[in-house]
Protein backbone atom coordinates (compact mmCIF):
# COMPACT_ATOMS: atom_id res chain seq x y z
CA UNK A 1 0.00 0.00 0.00
CA UNK A 2 2.94 2.54 0.58
CA UNK A 3 4.24 1.72 -2.57
CA UNK A 4 1.18 2.25 -4.64
CA UNK A 5 0.39 5.50 -2.69
CA UNK A 6 4.06 7.57 -3.47
CA UNK A 7 3.91 5.57 -7.16
CA UNK A 8 0.23 7.11 -7.37
CA UNK A 9 2.02 10.46 -6.95
CA UNK A 10 4.78 10.57 -9.67
CA UNK A 11 1.89 9.74 -12.08
CA UNK A 12 0.09 13.18 -11.16
CA UNK A 13 -0.36 16.15 -13.85
CA UNK A 14 2.98 17.29 -12.07
CA UNK A 15 4.76 14.46 -10.29
CA UNK A 16 5.59 14.93 -6.51
CA UNK A 17 7.59 13.62 -3.82
CA UNK A 18 5.45 11.53 -1.78
CA UNK A 19 6.56 10.00 1.79
CA UNK A 20 5.15 7.14 3.28
CA UNK A 21 6.73 6.08 6.80
CA UNK A 22 6.41 2.24 7.57
CA UNK A 23 6.48 -0.20 11.25
CA UNK A 24 5.24 -3.82 11.22
CA UNK A 25 3.31 -2.72 7.64
CA UNK A 26 1.43 -0.06 9.16
CA UNK A 27 1.52 3.87 7.98
CA UNK A 28 2.63 6.11 10.58
CA UNK A 29 2.12 8.97 8.26
CA UNK A 30 2.52 10.30 5.35
CA UNK A 31 3.98 13.86 3.72
CA UNK A 32 3.61 15.26 0.16
CA UNK A 33 6.83 17.56 -0.79
CA UNK A 34 7.37 18.52 -4.84
CA UNK A 35 8.58 17.38 -7.24
CA UNK A 36 12.55 17.61 -6.10
CA UNK A 37 12.14 16.79 -2.44
CA UNK A 38 9.90 16.06 0.34
CA UNK A 39 10.89 16.89 4.10
CA UNK A 40 10.80 13.99 6.31
CA UNK A 41 9.60 15.61 9.39
CA UNK A 42 9.61 13.39 12.07
CA UNK A 43 6.89 14.66 14.33
CA UNK A 44 4.78 11.40 14.43
CA UNK A 45 7.51 8.78 14.52
CA UNK A 46 10.21 10.00 17.24
CA UNK A 47 10.65 7.71 19.66
CA UNK A 48 9.66 4.46 17.00
CA UNK A 49 12.36 2.43 16.13
CA UNK A 50 12.61 -0.09 13.08
CA UNK A 51 10.87 2.92 11.05
CA UNK A 52 10.98 2.40 6.93
CA UNK A 53 10.96 5.55 4.55
CA UNK A 54 8.67 5.15 1.49
CA UNK A 55 9.24 7.68 -1.06
CA UNK A 56 9.16 8.54 -4.49
CA UNK A 57 11.48 9.94 -7.33
CA UNK A 58 9.55 11.78 -9.70
CA UNK A 59 12.53 11.86 -12.15
CA UNK A 60 13.54 8.21 -11.21
CA UNK A 61 17.37 8.73 -9.58
CA UNK A 62 18.10 5.63 -7.05
CA UNK A 63 19.09 6.61 -3.39
CA UNK A 64 20.66 10.04 -2.88
CA UNK A 65 22.90 11.15 -0.44
CA UNK A 66 20.40 12.84 1.24
CA UNK A 67 18.31 9.55 1.82
CA UNK A 68 21.59 8.10 2.83
CA UNK A 69 21.71 10.85 5.84
CA UNK A 70 18.72 10.56 6.89
CA UNK A 71 18.91 6.82 7.25
CA UNK A 72 21.92 7.16 8.88
CA UNK A 73 21.48 9.96 11.39
CA UNK A 74 17.90 9.07 12.15
CA UNK A 75 17.68 6.15 15.16
CA UNK A 76 14.16 5.73 14.32
CA UNK A 77 14.84 4.65 10.87
CA UNK A 78 15.99 1.36 9.48
CA UNK A 79 15.73 1.30 5.92
CA UNK A 80 14.67 3.60 2.56
CA UNK A 81 12.99 2.68 -0.39
CA UNK A 82 13.08 5.19 -3.11
CA UNK A 83 10.21 3.99 -6.42
CA UNK A 84 10.39 5.53 -9.42
CA UNK A 85 7.13 5.96 -11.92
CA UNK A 86 7.61 2.28 -13.28
CA UNK A 87 7.30 1.20 -9.50
CA UNK A 88 10.84 0.16 -9.61
CA UNK A 89 12.74 0.31 -6.55
CA UNK A 90 16.22 1.44 -4.71
CA UNK A 91 16.39 0.52 -1.78
CA UNK A 92 18.94 0.83 1.12
CA UNK A 93 19.25 -0.88 5.00
CA UNK A 94 21.04 -0.29 7.91
CA UNK A 95 23.26 -3.13 8.75
CA UNK A 96 23.17 -2.20 12.56
CA UNK A 97 20.89 0.36 14.73
CA UNK A 98 24.39 1.42 15.85
CA UNK A 99 25.90 2.36 12.70
CA UNK A 100 27.15 6.04 12.42
CA UNK A 101 27.09 7.90 9.08
CA UNK A 102 29.85 6.94 7.04
CA UNK A 103 32.30 10.11 6.73
CA UNK A 104 35.47 9.17 5.20
CA UNK A 105 35.62 9.34 1.28
CA UNK A 106 34.77 6.36 -0.73
CA UNK A 107 36.05 6.36 -4.15
CA UNK A 108 33.39 7.68 -6.47
CA UNK A 109 31.23 8.80 -4.08
CA UNK A 110 32.03 12.96 -4.93
CA UNK A 111 31.64 12.40 -8.31
CA UNK A 112 28.36 10.65 -8.17
CA UNK A 113 27.10 13.15 -5.45
CA UNK A 114 27.91 16.02 -7.96
CA UNK A 115 27.12 14.46 -10.78
CA UNK A 116 23.22 13.88 -9.18
CA UNK A 117 23.70 17.95 -8.20
CA UNK A 118 24.28 18.61 -11.79
CA UNK A 119 21.93 16.31 -13.31
CA UNK A 120 19.08 18.08 -10.83
CA UNK A 121 20.38 21.19 -12.11
CA UNK A 122 20.14 20.91 -15.53
CA UNK A 123 16.90 19.17 -15.69
CA UNK A 124 14.88 22.00 -13.70
CA UNK A 125 16.68 24.53 -16.51
CA UNK A 126 15.70 22.02 -19.25
CA UNK A 127 12.22 22.34 -17.90
CA UNK A 128 11.99 26.25 -17.56
CA UNK A 129 13.43 26.24 -21.06
CA UNK A 130 10.80 24.53 -22.60
CA UNK A 131 7.67 26.30 -20.88
CA UNK A 132 4.47 24.82 -22.42
CA UNK A 133 6.15 21.38 -23.38
CA UNK A 134 5.12 17.88 -22.58
CA UNK A 135 7.86 16.14 -20.72
CA UNK A 136 7.79 13.62 -23.82
CA UNK A 137 8.18 16.77 -26.28
CA UNK A 138 11.23 18.08 -24.05
CA UNK A 139 12.90 14.70 -23.83
CA UNK A 140 12.29 14.45 -27.71
CA UNK A 141 14.16 18.14 -28.57
CA UNK A 142 18.47 17.53 -28.89
CA UNK A 143 19.26 19.18 -25.05
CA UNK A 144 16.59 16.71 -23.88
CA UNK A 145 18.85 13.46 -25.89
CA UNK A 146 21.87 15.22 -23.69
CA UNK A 147 19.99 14.72 -20.82
CA UNK A 148 18.76 11.38 -21.19
CA UNK A 149 22.13 10.17 -21.96
CA UNK A 150 23.69 12.39 -18.98
CA UNK A 151 20.98 10.82 -16.47
CA UNK A 152 21.87 7.09 -17.31
CA UNK A 153 25.53 7.32 -16.45
CA UNK A 154 24.90 9.63 -13.49
CA UNK A 155 22.25 7.05 -12.52
CA UNK A 156 24.52 3.98 -12.70
CA UNK A 157 27.21 5.95 -11.13
CA UNK A 158 25.18 6.25 -8.25
CA UNK A 159 23.58 3.66 -7.78
CA UNK A 160 27.32 1.82 -8.38
CA UNK A 161 28.24 3.74 -5.40
CA UNK A 162 26.13 2.30 -3.18
CA UNK A 163 26.25 -1.64 -4.18
CA UNK A 164 30.12 -1.44 -4.07
CA UNK A 165 30.57 0.42 -1.08
CA UNK A 166 28.08 -1.50 1.31
CA UNK A 167 30.55 -2.24 3.75
CA UNK A 168 32.45 1.24 4.14
CA UNK A 169 28.33 2.53 4.25
CA UNK A 170 27.10 0.24 7.04
CA UNK A 171 24.49 -0.43 4.75
CA UNK A 172 22.80 -3.31 2.50
CA UNK A 173 21.60 -1.92 -1.35
CA UNK A 174 19.17 -3.28 -3.45
CA UNK A 175 17.62 -1.63 -7.05
CA UNK A 176 15.80 -3.16 -9.76
CA UNK A 177 15.62 0.01 -11.92
CA UNK A 178 15.79 -0.96 -15.52
CA UNK A 179 17.02 1.94 -16.89
CA UNK A 180 20.72 1.39 -15.56
CA UNK A 181 23.08 1.15 -18.20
Amino acid sequence: MPKKRVVEALHTPKPFERAVFVKDNQILSQIDGNQHHVHFDMKNIRGQKDVTIVHGHPIGTPLSNQDYNCLMTSPEFKSVIAYNKHGEYSKMTKKSPHINLCLFPVKDYEAAIIGMDNLLKRAIKLKKNCKGMTNAEILATEDGQKLTKFARKVLTRTNNLWANNEKAFGIKYNCNYSKLV
